[in-house]
């Protein structure tokens, strides 16, 4: 999982084009057929999560990942926004 700078988003997974969001309210969602130039355009964006909402969720549909799907790290910070 790649970090982001984000108050909403913990990090994001992509496999070139299956996009794998991991909120930090803990929420994790797929979304399929981004581009690689738009992940990238994603993680250098000033605000990640508005660019997510404007340009990912605006136009794809999310699907919630499987708990059995969800790999879990030593290091997972996942938790409500401070």
């Amino acid at each position: 999982m790649r970090e982001i700078n984000s108050s909403a988003i913990r990090g994001i997974e992509h496999d070139g084009k299956r996009l794998r969001v991991h909120f930090r309210n803990g929420g994790v969602y797929d979304y399929d057929d981004i581009a690689p130039e738009t992940v990238e355009e994603l993680m250098s964006a000033e605000s990640p999560g508005r660019y997510l909402q404007d340009n990912i969720i605006a136009t794809t549909t999310g699907v919630r990942a499987r708990e059995d799907e969800i790999e879990v790290t030593e290091d997972d910070t996942r938790g409500p926004l401070p």
